[in-house]
């Protein structure tokens, strides 16, 4: 709904998304992938990741909301999307999709069979201790933490030779290629 996607979806909420991830993998006979979900699309991801293991070798969990937690940056962020906000549906669909509960993804996170790596800027204002939080998220899916020195929340906008390094790395490890 804020971005240029179309706004006319039956659900905007994390399972809904991680449901079209899967679906896309399908359509496209693709995988296995690595699956990078910023923000509230990292709860996408690791749906997508538990729904259809053999399609997502791994996930980048980027920013994770993947817990009903209160965004903190939200009326920044708002305001920086106001243009497009303005555009007709695109209003409701953003609400729908921030007020959409994570709980059903939370649930699932001991569920993940791959390797994750969680990637939270260490001054993203979402969370109240962005270390704290990545280190809660890597524990539940037994994945591993990158804090991105200097970054709010969204670390690979910010300084994407880091994100894309970490990338990389989770690609070369469940790929076995360089």
């Amino acid at each position: 709904g804020h971005g240029e996607s179309s706004v006319d979806w039956d659900a905007y909420t994390p399972d809904a998304v991680g449901d079209d991830i899967v679906a896309l993998l399908e359509h496209l006979d693709g995988g296995p992938a690595v699956v990078l979900g910023e923000s509230m699309a990292a709860a996408s991801a690791v749906w997508a990741a538990v729904e259809a293991p053999a399609r997502v070798a791994g996930v980048v969990l980027c920013g994770p909301l993947v817990r009903d937690l209160p965004p903190a940056d939200l009326d920044e962020h708002a305001a920086t999307l106001r243009t497009m906000l303005r555009e007709p549906g695109r209003l409701a669909a953003l609400k729908a999709m921030m007020r959409s509960s994570k709980a059903d993804c939370e649930a699932r996170l001991g569920d993940l069979d791959c390797p994750a790596v969680v990637v939270m800027g260490d001054a993203d204002p979402d969370f109240p201790d962005p270390a704290a939080e990545a280190a809660l998220v890597a524990d539940r899916t037994s994945g591993r933490v990158v804090m991105v020195e200097g970054a709010g929340h969204y670390p690979h906008v910010e300084q994407p030779a880091v994100v894309a390094e970490e990338i990389a790395g989770l690609w070369a490890e469940v790929t076995g290629r360089g």
